[in-house]
């Protein structure tokens, strides 16, 4: 029987180490020994269009093509290059794994030409949305054109309409086999004791909590060190950091480029800490866990609170204090050997639940049955057409990763359309900020405006960083305007009487430096642009 022809569009960069590469390498190899024939459609800076294999980060089977995406073709330009450079060689498969809008045109092309495909979000759906993109409506496309989707965990599945759960499939990441482990109770052969971190060191990774706990515990424990392993966009920043907190000569710095390397490492430590904010499905945690490490993360982390059991493989500590919980949990593993030990074990079994074997064959089945659904799902379903329309008309455009598109409740529309019409198009709407700070509204896929106008600001949601409702509510509102939303009083009576908007307390623009206006607000200019209605 001829075996399948797959398609891999990758994320990630293919030269360089991680979790998302280490997949691919066990998936296809696992595939091609199964008689499957593989091609992968990816990333890699610094290497030619069809590189050797050996100038890959991970081995993969001799017969594996690879071919690499030159960095030089942008976003608007991607669907047009996959079209000229994939030869339509009768895949029976296509597998898109990409977590951001670029996994648009790749779904795109095994749309159009009728490839049955699968795609997989690497990371929390929730998380993905927040930071990578815009709005709902277009981060729900690829769960709509796809014939099968994968995620990562369980959970992953809430942030959907249990109608859309048949075509969903969890599948974990895998993890290679530790050979050798950690004793957890035993200090090195210099007398002394490690907490280890390792992975990129950016900015949702918050290793400025770890530092710092680590910090206020340095003095009590002065025979246990701290080694960040990893490399990223915040490495100089955080190693200024290390050097303030008065105890830079016990903290290490390593960078490690192949995951034997890092397998030698983990024997060496005693503890392992992931303080992210949010994971996917931490190929380092499970790894550390494999090894016989206890390990720490925070209570509230997507991915970590899912594969750590509080107080029996491991422990989360309380993000509501970041630097006190993490300090507190590290304070009671440090202080125990025994129960580092204990957890350690435990973490073993748990993290034999990742191996390769079975996840690779949880994979080949959602292949297959991507293959099977389309023979049966009609191209003309009218939910899968509009989508399809839509995904055809931002490629056109090439909007797809900046368009922000929203549903429109028209009853509700027409009970504000005064309040809509005027802020409409001003600069003190800002909906990116809006949406990226409350997820609840981006997730609803809701329009952010109407949301605002007809309850957002009573529940306190600001329309920008450069307008706060309650300050200016009390500086310039009469007693008998409290039902009139505060920007609309702005826009109406405030600016007129020489009212000013007051900005936000918060540090939106520390974060987002390049979000912040060149010049000083000026409601002249503000009143004086017009722009087209929706």
């Amino acid at each position: 029987m001829k075996m399948p022809r797959l398609l891999l569009f990758a994320s990630g960069q293919l030269n360089s180490i991680g979790g998302i590469q280490r997949s691919y390498q066990f998936l296809v190899n696992y595939l091609v020994n199964r008689g499957w024939s593989v091609d992968i459609f990816g990333f890699a800076e610094g290497l030619p269009t069809t590189p050797s294999l050996k100038e890959l980060a991970y081995d993969f089977e001799s017969s594996v093509s690879v071919h690499i995406i030159p960095s030089s073709v942008d976003n608007k330009d991607l669907y047009s290059y996959v079209v000229d450079n994939v030869s339509n060689e009768n895949y029976d498969v296509g597998l898109v794994v990409n977590s951001s809008p670029k996994a648009l045109p790749f779904l795109a092309y095994l749309s159009n030409f009728n490839i049955p495909s699968v795609y997989s979000m690497r990371g929390s759906p929730y998380f993905c949305l927040y930071y990578l993109w815009r709005c709902r409506v277009i981060f729900d496309l690829p769960f709509k054109v796809a014939d099968a989707v994968h995620l990562l965990l369980p959970s992953y599945k809430n942030i959907f309409d249990p109608a859309e759960h048949a075509k969903i499939k969890t599948i974990p990441s895998q993890i290679e086999p530790a050979t050798s482990f950690a004793s957890p109770d035993q200090p090195n052969a210099d007398g002394r004791y490690k907490v280890i971190y390792s992975g990129r060191l950016s900015f949702e990774k918050q290793l400025q909590y770890l530092i710092l706990a680590f910090s206020s515990l340095a003095e009590e424990f002065s025979n246990w060190d701290l080694q960040i392993i990893g490399n990223g966009p915040l490495e100089e920043k955080l190693k200024k950091q290390a050097q303030a907190c008065g105890f830079a000569d016990r903290i290490e710095w390593m960078s490690v480029d192949n995951t034997e390397a890092m397998y030698e490492l983990y024997p060496k430590a005693h503890l392992k800490v992931l303080p992210s904010e949010y994971e996917g499905c931490p190929m380092a945690l499970r790894e550390a866990m494999a090894h016989g490490l206890p390990v720490i993360a925070y209570d509230t982390c997507s991915g970590s609170n899912e594969i750590i059991e509080h107080d029996i493989d491991g422990l989360l500590a309380t993000a509501n204090e970041p630097i006190g919980g993490l300090a507190s949990a590290m304070k009671s593993l440090m202080n125990d050997s025994k129960r580092r030990v204990d957890l350690g074990k435990k973490g073993i079994e748990k993290a034999a639940q990742y191996l390769p074997e079975p996840i690779n064959k949880e994979w080949e089945s959602l292949l297959l049955s991507a293959i099977d659904r389309k023979k049966k799902v009609l191209n003309n379903n009218s939910e899968l057409m509009q989508a399809k329309y839509l995904l055809g008309e931002l490629l056109k455009e090439g909007a797809y990763s900046s368009a922000m598109l929203f549903k429109k409740n028209e009853e509700l529309y027409q009970s504000y359309r005064q309040e809509f019409l005027t802020i409409y198009g001003h600069d003190l709407f800002d909906e990116r900020y809006y949406l990226e700070k409350y997820l609840d509204v981006k997730e609803s896929g809701q329009d952010p405006l109407l949301h605002y106008i007809s309850k957002g600001w009573r529940d306190g949601y600001n329309p920008s960083p450069l307008f706060d409702n309650e300050k200016y509510r009390i500086r310039y509102m009469k007693q008998n305007e409290s039902d009139i939303c505060p920007l609309y009083h702005f826009y109406t009576v405030g600016a007129f009487e020489g009212s000013f908007p007051i900005a936000v307390d918060d540090r939106y623009f520390e974060r987002w430096p390049g979000r912040k206006p060149k010049n000083e607000y000026s409601i002249i200019e503000d009143l004086s642009v017009r722009f087209e209605s929706r």
